[in-house]
């Protein structure tokens, strides 16, 4: 490798140290020109297309890094993410097992091959591959963290905690594992780490992520020890300075929002014909942390219906379908166009893209709760498809997203002006959508559910068109996985103490209180 070639590699890996993908999509066209040989520069590429979102380029150009250096490791992984990213997940989880089991001595090929699991949604086999990587090299905080990370969405909170007080004893600028340690339980008096939080943020901390993780870290365990006043101060703090770095606008999501209810008028919807009639896929929409997993958790505790998780896959369908037939740009441009889509073929594309989720289930749910855009397109591309809007208190569901740190969804939710904004906007919509849609778009309250889980379940089972199973309401023993935000408290019974939970910061949350009851929105 000649010294111009490393340092054009250098600088490409800082671009996407930094997320600078603009330049980096530069300077590899540049490279790749300049060195068509170079596998790490087309190894390289591939990570940069796939983080732009075009996996099909991100398979073309590791497949040349691959003809030039056939056994590299980190070539097959960079393989098997574009995969992933393709939606061939078992194609990407053998060529995972195939780097582990080439290099059952080398704890990064380990590590790599448990990421790789993960994200194909095969845990069990993550959690192998992430203790073998463990067992070799047991100083390596990252390794300490994957583990933990697996051990959570697996139900093991005990053995997560014992990981992550590891990693953050190799690594004090672990925020993220102080992050996932808080979140994995109810934090008391005897058992906390409000002084460990307390004294790391009392040392200067350069990055700005870091001290943001752990002021809203430390919120949580002050939460839990019914230190009101002091969490909401460090929680403002860690909602702020995730604010100042963002470039969002709320306007933006209202005005889709807006355009979604003009574009899908009373006489346009009437119009379009439905697509296929296919009853498998259940969609649990709202917002985030109003119970959509736990509701998830239910349906996915009955033998005949199976839990695919947050999936995207409809909204890449449709911006794929309209990018192809239509090419456009944009999310007011996709709306306008989405209407004129073929909606046999979006309902298709789901549900091609969904074909490999334990297709013996009878039903899969899928319960990303942003697909509350997007209920009717998918009742007229999948009519039989069942809806299930779950719904929370407004306080308590904004005050609960407020709360929650986020990895990158959700931007309304680190100031409360946005958040009752945007609250309302999803409200209009979803009111335009039953309108709409009358008795397809099944409401359940989770307010209702924690005052009389039994019956709640059952209406809920008997909508989805299913025989009652007792299972139902054990749904805290279901072994299953679970990724969301939610991971820990799904272990639980239904629980109600969080409801009302927003009166604790009723002065506090007075700026959206004021936005609510100007829209004549009871807050009780």
């Amino acid at each position: 490798m000649t010294s111009e070639e490393q340092i054009l590699l250098q600088k490409l890996r800082k671009h996407l140290e930094q997320n600078r993908l603009k330049e980096a999509l530069a300077l590899c066209r540049d490279l790749n020109g300049r060195f068509p040989d170079s596998a790490e520069g087309w190894c390289a590429a591939s990570v940069v297309a796939c983080r732009l979102g075009n996996a099909e380029k991100g398979l073309e150009f590791v497949g040349r890094a691959l003809i030039i250096d056939p056994d590299n490791a980190r070539f097959m992984v960079a393989k098997a993410n574009a995969l992933v990213q393709s939606q061939k997940l078992a194609e990407a989880a053998s060529l995972a097992e195939a780097v582990a089991t080439k290099s059952p001595e080398d704890a990064q090929a380990q590590d790599m091959a448990g990421g790789i699991l993960t994200r194909c949604n095969d845990y069990q086999n993550a959690l192998q591959y992430y203790e073998n990587a463990v067992a070799l090299v047991p100083a390596n905080a990252t390794y300490q963290f994957n583990l933990a990370t697996v051990k959570r969405f697996l139900g093991d909170q005990v053995g997560a905690e014992s990981c992550l007080d590891r990693a953050i004893d190799l690594n004090s600028d672990d925020f993220e594992a102080y992050h996932l340690r808080s979140d994995l339980r109810s934090q008391t008096a005897e058992n906390n780490h409000v002084s460990a939080l307390q004294e790391r943020l009392s040392i200067p901390i350069q990055d700005w992520r870091g001290e943001m993780k752990l002021r809203f870290s430390l919120a949580k365990e002050l939460e839990d020890l019914a230190e009101y006043e002091q969490s909401f101060a460090q929680l403002k703090q860690g909602a702020d300075l995730r604010r100042r770095h963002m470039t969002y606008r709320v306007d933006s999501d209202l005005e889709t929002i807006d355009r979604i209810v003009n574009v899908y008028s009373d006489e346009a919807f009437n119009q379009i014909q439905s697509g296929c009639p296919e009853e498998r896929p259940i969609f649990i929409v709202g917002l985030p942390r109003t119970g959509t997993t736990l509701i998830d958790r239910i349906l996915s505790s009955h033998d005949q219906v199976h839990s695919a998780g947050e999936l995207n896959n409809f909204a890449l369908a449709l911006t794929r379908l309209a990018r192809n037939e239509v090419g456009v740009n944009g999310n007011v441009s996709l709306v306008e166009q989405s209407a004129k889509l073929d909606f046999s073929a979006l309902g298709e594309a789901y549900l091609a893209s969904i074909d490999g989720r334990a297709s013996a289930s009878r039903f899969v749910t899928d319960k990303l709760p942003l697909n509350f855009l997007y209920c009717g397109l998918i009742h007229k591309a999948l009519p039989e498809a069942k809806i299930i809007h779950v719904t929370r208190n407004p306080l308590d569901a904004c005050y609960a997203m407020y709360k929650r740190l986020f990895r990158d969804a959700y931007p309304m939710s680190y100031d409360l002006t946005d958040l009752g904004r945007y609250y309302l906007a999803y409200r209009r919509l979803m009111q335009h959508w039953n309108r709409l849609l009358p008795d397809v778009i099944y409401p359940v309250a989770y307010e209702d559910l924690v005052a009389n889980q039994e019956a709640t379940s059952r209406s809920l089972i008997k909508r989805c068109d299913l025989p009652w199973q007792d299972s139902c309401l054990r749904f805290q023993d279901n072994p299953a996985a679970s990724t969301t935000a939610s991971a820990s408290q799904v272990r639980q019974p239904v629980y109600d103490t969080s409801i009302g939970k927003w009166r604790h910061y009723e002065r506090e949350l007075e700026p959206l209180i004021r936005i609510l009851e100007k829209s004549d929105i009871e807050v009780v």
